[in-house]
């Protein structure tokens, strides 16, 4: 039992496969979160919606040409993520949901502290 064999036994992912659908959502809820936290919602959607057309063309490029230097700045899966146009898509829908989760807790808060 050495620590070579486990890491043989583990598929790697590439930067040419698709990424696996759990870390695909795994990502989407990360940087929805991120960006709700910071009251970031509307400016995000707005960049999200006008960068859409390309967004795909530009992952491609990204992951063709810089792919090595994706690799090194920790940013490869976020640029494969996009890669499939409705990932950008399920981003936008989930920090909708998120910013109608953090208004309703903030008036439930506010009647609270009304009383």
């Amino acid at each position: 039992m050495s620590l070579g064999s486990e890491d043989q036994e583990k598929p790697k992912w590439e930067l040419w496969d698709e990424l696996p659908p759990e870390v695909e959502d795994k990502l989407i809820e990360g940087m929805a979160q991120h960006i709700v936290k910071r009251n970031l919602g509307l400016i995000a959607q707005l960049t999200l919606e006008t960068l859409s057309p390309v967004a795909w063309m530009g992952a491609e490029l990204g992951m063709t040409i810089l792919g090595p230097y994706l690799e090194f700045f920790g940013v490869e899966k976020v640029t494969a993520l996009f890669r499939k146009r409705e990932n950008l898509k399920r981003l936008m829908d989930r920090i909708d949901e998120l910013e109608i989760e953090k208004k309703g807790k903030k008036k439930g808060k506010k009647k609270r502290d009304k009383k």
